[in-house]
């Protein structure tokens, strides 16, 4: 899967921020990269760039052995899209 889509949507928001694209960090994870643009000492613009992963929602634990039927579109990626959407939000974990 080309991540064309994800790069230009950075870039706007890049150019929304005034921040230059050659501000950003990249950290190698075990899921994949993560690449930041910082501003004012808080991190502002990330893009999460998941190896080998198709198109769906990331999760980190897909419930196995608990008897949840799977979503085709929700796929174990090393890391969860709605649990870092809510730690980056600053938002309590709900906990079944």
């Amino acid at each position: 899967m080309k991540s064309v889509n994800a790069k230009a949507c950075v870039a706007q928001w890049l150019e929304v921020a005034g921040i230059p694209e050659e501000m950003r960090r990249t950290v190698v994870q075990p899921w994949g990269t993560l690449v930041r643009w910082e501003q004012d000492g808080r991190f502002r613009v990330s893009l999460y760039m998941l190896q080998g992963f198709g198109h769906g929602l990331p999760v980190r634990d897909l419930g196995k052995g608990r008897g949840r039927k799977l979503d085709p579109y929700v796929l174990d990626a090393g890391i969860s899209a709605p649990a870092e959407l809510m730690r980056l939000w600053g938002l309590k974990r709900f906990v079944p």
